[in-house]
């Protein structure tokens, strides 16, 4: 088995993949994706076989035990998702992808932030248009161990496998945000997919924007960078993640970011 101490929290492999806790971490909840799951948002459906076959794992309400109720007081939780590099037919693995819910009376929907912890990740922004079956914006960003990625409000967004080997990658994510899995898979994924021959335009969209590479940046004013593990950041200096419990604080946090989507979230 294989220490991630570096993560913030003393995790390891476990023999049959999976990850193994120190006694002295909460896992709140542990959730499985098989790969029939993913059939709604698959090119090629009949791939997603053995359909009980897990996909990807995610544990949930991650924490320390000293620091459980102190993060549970933020609105905001600590995941890990581990992805197995189990293609589905041309496509690598990914997952289901969703809009997370809004604030009540809120415009803008719950942004997340993710951490690479292990593998290579593409993380895929888009907006989505149901009556044309079109996503005019969209985007993607190419992410390594240790680095970290902003998840804008408003933007439909999944991850990808983009290795060979296992990822596993952290979040922190509001309590209250919720997942809205609908609109991608009526559309069965993404606009643009990750195959075994690079990228593609998903047949079942009408109109589609062109993929534009994001790149992967530091905030050291909000002490998110590489070289710090995003749960110690969290546990230490919640209030640089505000941003995300209070959306309508994301363009003052990240104007390069919302220079970037503001003009496509006001089509």
């Amino acid at each position: 088995m294989a220490s991630l101490a570096n993560v913030g929290l003393q995790m390891e492999w476990a023999a049959d993949g999976t990850l193994t806790f120190d006694p002295n971490i909460v896992v709140e909840e542990t959730v499985s994706r098989p790969r029939e799951r993913l059939r709604s948002v698959a090119l090629e459906p009949d791939s997603c076989l053995p359909p009980d076959q897990v996909q990807y794992w995610m544990y949930n309400g991650l924490a320390l035990k000293s620091d459980r109720e102190r993060l549970a007081a933020t609105g905001m939780r600590y995941e890990l998702t581990l992805m197995f590099p189990r293609s589905l037919g041309r496509e690598k693995a990914k997952t289901l992808g969703h809009l997370h819910s809004s604030p009540p009376q809120g415009r803008l929907s719950y942004p997340e932030i993710c951490e690479v912890l292990h593998g290579t990740a593409y993380f895929v922004f888009q907006t989505m248009d149901s009556a044309t079956r079109g996503a005019p914006f969209c985007g993607v960003v190419e992410v390594h161990a240790g680095e970290k990625v902003i998840i804008p409000p408003n933007l439909h967004h999944l991850t990808i496998n983009a290795g060979d080997d296992s990822l596993l990658f952290a979040d922190v994510i509001p309590l209250a945000a919720r997942g809205i899995y609908q609109p991608l898979a009526a559309m069965h994924g993404a606009a643009h997919l990750y195959t075994d021959g690079g990228w593609i335009v998903n047949p079942g969209y009408t109109q589609v924007g062109t993929l534009q590479r994001w790149p992967v940046r530091d905030y050291p004013a909000l002490n998110l960078t590489a070289d710090r593990p995003l749960y110690r950041t969290f546990v230490e200096n919640p209030e640089y993640l505000e941003w995300m419990v209070q959306p309508e604080h994301f363009a003052s946090a990240f104007p390069d970011i919302w220079e970037r989507i503001a003009v496509a979230l006001a089509a």
